[in-house]
């Protein structure tokens, strides 16, 4: 019973963050809403999750479940949208995870997709898909969003 109360509570609140960063994407520029995601992934070392190292079920539970509020969102979510809501609700249960960009040349455009990590293991994608993306590292993403629109810089295959 308990673990059906947990899905339901982490269905709702990657609902609510998904609408809430689509907003927030959606009209605000790049430069105002950048720092504030991508500073959501830096590690988040303290005592407690020294001592408390999560479960690699638990994460991937909370991942189905954000999987399962992007399914029925009203708007449909790209991958980028994706990792940053999952990626707010494992930092807020002091669970570090690592936002990941890779480009691939398709019908000669330059196509981007995002996918998380944790401990290395990637956890919200398949290594299919991400095998054809050439990894983009930190600094990199600077000079790939200037050449794009706010909500262009990451488009799901």
């Amino acid at each position: 019973m308990r673990e059906l109360y947990l899905k339901l509570l982490w269905f709702g609140e990657a609902w609510l963050n998904f609408a809430w960063v689509d907003f927030r994407i959606s009209v605000t520029p790049y430069a105002r809403w950048k720092n504030y995601f991508l500073a959501a992934g830096q590690p988040a070392f303290n005592l407690r999750t020294a001592r408390n190292v999560p479960n690699i079920n638990r994460v991937r539970q909370i991942i189905r479940s954000c999987e399962l509020a992007k399914k029925y969102h009203w708007r449909d979510m790209n991958c980028l949208r994706r990792c940053f809501v999952q990626q707010q609700m494992l930092q807020r249960r002091n669970i570090n995870s690592q936002l990941h960009i890779g480009v691939k040349k398709q019908r000669g455009q330059l196509a981007a997709h995002a996918w998380l990590s944790h401990q290395g293991q990637i956890i919200n994608d398949s290594q299919a898909v991400i095998a054809s993306y050439a990894e983009l590292h930190a600094p990199a993403w600077n000079g790939m969003a200037q050449c794009m629109g706010p909500t262009e810089a990451i488009e799901q295959p």
